[in-house]
């Protein structure tokens, strides 16, 4: 799936003065991806799949420039991780689909093909009701209409590429901060932090090479280092995919697949953890 970080192509053509305006268009051009993905009449579970990477997208930008918005944008974070949220079930729901789906080899093939009918079922079913309850995201759109406007209206002219670097520098020492202690520790928690703030990181390293705001050897450099941090978010979101569908695991299947279905998680984490 394409990156929700709009490519050189989509942006203006005229280069903004600044790393902050730069960074403004770059935050209007994810607002414009999260609408059509709430827009979206067909594929929905895909489009809600895009607005939540493009919200992630923005609260990183967020993040990136805090040193200058300060709390200012506070505010802003806030409701953007309120409607990510929002729409957090409908999107673990067809998760789980795609991770079963993805397990369907072997002798237990069809127990995983099953499994993977029953959640669709459920994700259907969710869908069906959320938009009985928000029909065709409107009451979602709003709010994100709201949302692009406060985003729009923040002092972006302020920010300077020296305090984006620092806040990378800073970025990078959370990372191997979590990195440790996860490593010394695997807990669910310490993982999950792990990995949000890896994919953080490589979104906002990813923000910084499109704006374009530093040297070409530079952004060489930061599209290497995005490849690095994607592989690591890759392994770490697979395996926190693969430890919810255990946990979903007595809710939908049969109780003579159940244990053969959990082993071969099990089985698939190990795996995961000893590259990690």
């Amino acid at each position: 799936m394409k990156s929700t970080v709009p490519s050189a192509e989509t942006r203006p053509r005229t280069s903004p003065r600044s790393a902050g305006e730069a960074l403004a268009h770059l935050v209007a051009a994810l607002c414009r991806l999260a609408r059509q993905g709430l827009a979206r009449k067909e594929r929905q579970h895909d489009g809600v799949h895009r607005v939540r990477k493009a919200i992630r997208s923005l609260r990183a930008v967020l993040a990136l420039a805090h040193e200058t918005l300060g709390e200012s944008a506070a505010p802003i974070d806030r409701a953007l991780q309120q409607l990510a949220r929002s729409l957090s079930t409908l999107r673990d729901a067809h998760v789980a689909v795609a991770t079963a789906r993805s397990l369907a080899s072997g002798a237990e093939k069809q127990a995983w093909l099953d499994l993977a009918a029953r959640f669709d079922t459920r994700c259907e079913q969710r869908l069906a009701r959320t938009l009985a309850q928000d029909p065709g995201f409107a009451k979602r759109r709003a709010r994100l209409a709201r949302i692009s406007k406060a985003l729009a209206a923040l002092p972006w002219h302020r920010v300077e590429r020296r305090s984006l670097e620092h806040a990378l520098v800073e970025g990078e020492l959370r990372v191997a901060k979590a990195e440790r202690k996860a490593k010394k520790e695997m807990t669910a928690q310490r993982l999950h932090r792990w990995r949000r703030r890896v994919r953080r990181l490589r979104m906002q390293v990813d923000a910084m090479r499109r704006i374009e705001v530093c040297s070409k050897p530079l952004r060489k450099m930061q599209q290497e280092r995005v490849g690095q941090l994607k592989k690591r978010t890759d392994l770490l979101g697979r395996r926190q995919d693969l430890e919810v569908l255990a946990q979903l695991l007595p809710q939908v299947s049969e109780a003579s697949n159940r244990d053969v279905l959990r082993r071969r998680l099990q089985q698939e984490i190990a795996e995961l953890d000893a590259s990690a």
